[in-house]
């Protein structure tokens, strides 16, 4: 390492850029997620709940295939459209709701100085 890279910002800005991108791979990016994944199913008792995990997966997977059949002739049709943003909101709908929107906003305007 060079010891006056220490000294400008660029040159530590380099030094931390090289040792993040040493770390930060799409590997290791995969590996830290399905441990994440699996920690928190791990944490999940409820047959209940993993049945609520499991119908979001399998609605997730269908909108990630109608979007894929949308897209392959290079043209998303109204019709098309209309199911994506359906499937979309039937996703986000349990998981996005105003209230939590609503406590991004707060927390946002709490940060303009």
């Amino acid at each position: 390492m060079n010891i006056l890279k220490l000294f400008t910002q660029s040159g530590r800005r380099d030094i931390v850029r090289g040792l993040l991108k040493e770390y930060i791979t799409p590997e290791n990016a995969a590996r830290y997620g399905v441990q994440g994944v699996n920690s928190l199913l791990g944490k999940i008792n409820d047959k209940e709940k993993l049945g609520a995990v499991a119908l979001n997966l399998e609605q997730g997977a269908d909108l990630v295939s109608s979007v894929s059949a949308a897209i392959k002739d290079g043209e998303v049709t109204a019709v098309e459209a209309a199911g994506i943003v359906e499937k979309t909101n039937t996703l986000l709908g349990a998981t996005v709701t105003q209230e939590k929107l609503d406590a991004l906003i707060e927390c946002l305007v709490e940060k303009v100085k």
